[in-house]
């Protein structure tokens, strides 16, 4: 129905627009006396729900269908450890999870043919090279962002983090833009692409994220296999110089820096050892943060780091347990597992090794802004992994 595909393509554009503003459009409030964040996109996501009933029936377990119910029956095991009311906003983030996917069904009901789905990654990357114009504004004219530990960020000092406030994550959706850029006849000039790949390659270097260091690299190994030395000198040699470049006195931007690394391994620790403790089903999917403070005595809810992990695994253990990682792995294999045929396919695999290596030092998975992205890439990888659309 023509209909539904102009509500799609609003949905999906809306989306577009609002990506380059990040954070800054983050609305901070209490909800049954919990404190939550409402962010533009998850609204615009959150009305894409609708598209789940459109699919094929039984569709509901097909591929990362099966990671939801799983999610689901997690949070309903919960109920063992949680009262009901302080299940609600850990309840809302499920929703807000599971529109993600069916926002991947909107885009792949948008994607009647080869032109549509052109300008569906042409705009997208549009978006992302919005997002990596701010963030040089961001990085030349507001580099001193320690203010804003005051009310949960890090205190980022000449790190190109743009509207997102996190270098990680930031390089890595600048990683996904350099990709689109590679893998895709953009209608855009030889000489911008040379000079947009080099921003890009810049931007990324300029995040001063170990984790985006190593992101790039993988994709870089991967694409052009035959050249492995070569990239790995190239890299070694451009973190040489990384080490050795004037920096401004801030520890974020030192490569061996190693606070970071502690504060790493304690999340780490501090995680595992809430799988330990509920290892079969986990302790429901964002529930965390009411574990931390309950249990963990922790007291700083509006902390940025309260709900999440330093690794997205160990963020699926915690929350489903070693059911959920066994689907999760069983839904990357799935994906994984079809033929590569066309650009779009191959988007996708790259766009899983990435987040699967990025995953493991950031809340990369279920990090909202990198949801909707990997969102628009599924729904345009086809039929081999969404079910198909009825006419």
């Amino acid at each position: 129905m023509k209909i539904l595909r102009v509500y799609a393509c609003i949905l999906f554009l809306s989306f577009c627009f609002l990506l380059p503003f990040g954070q800054l459009l983050r609305y901070e409030t209490y909800l049954f006396s919990k404190y939550i964040v409402i962010h533009p996109v998850d609204v615009v996501v959150l009305l894409s729900l609708p598209y789940l009933l459109l699919s094929k029936k039984n569709s509901y377990f097909i591929h990362s269908n099966k990671l939801i119910l799983v999610l689901i029956f997690s949070m309903i095991f919960s109920l063992n450890i949680f009262m009901v009311k302080d299940l609600m906003v850990g309840f809302l983030y499920l929703i807000r999870l599971i529109s993600y996917f069916s926002f991947a069904h909107s885009i792949y009901y948008l994607s009647t043919g080869d032109k549509v789905k052109e300008k569906i990654i042409t705009f997208l990357y549009l978006s992302i090279t919005s997002f990596l114009i701010i963030g040089f504004v961001q990085y030349i004219y507001y580099f001193d962002l320690r203010d804003l530990y005051n009310i949960g960020w890090d205190d980022h000092y000449f790190r190109f983090v743009s509207t997102l406030f996190d270098p990680a994550y930031t390089a890595l959706v600048l990683i996904i833009g350099l990709i689109i850029l590679l893998e895709f006849n953009l209608p855009i000039s030889k000489y911008l692409k040379y000079i947009f790949t080099v921003l890009f390659i810049i931007s990324i270097l300029l995040t001063f994220s170990r984790a985006g260091y190593l992101t790039l690299i993988g994709y870089f190994l991967i694409k052009y296999k035959k050249y492995v030395l070569k990239i790995l000198l190239i890299s070694v040699a451009i973190i040489l110089f990384i080490l050795i470049l004037p920096k401004p006195k801030s520890s974020g931007v030192e490569i061996y820096r190693t606070f970071s690394i502690y504060s790493r391994l304690d999340n780490y620790y501090e995680t595992f050892n809430i799988f330990k403790i509920h290892p079969l089903f986990g302790i429901g999917f964002n529930n965390i943060c009411l574990y931390r403070v309950g249990y963990l005595n922790v007291d700083n809810i509006k902390s940025h780091s309260c709900s999440g992990s330093d690794s997205s695994i160990l963020l699926l253990l915690a929350s489903s347990g070693i059911l959920g990682l066994v689907t999760f792995i069983n839904v990357i294999f799935n994906f994984i597992k079809n033929p590569i045929t066309n650009s779009y396919n191959r988007m996708l695999f790259y766009l899983i090794f990435i987040t699967l290596i990025n995953s493991l030092f950031n809340n990369s998975l279920f990090y909202n802004y990198l949801m909707g992205v990997y969102a628009i890439i599924l729904g345009l990888a086809g039929p081999a992994f969404i079910p198909q659309r009825k006419e």
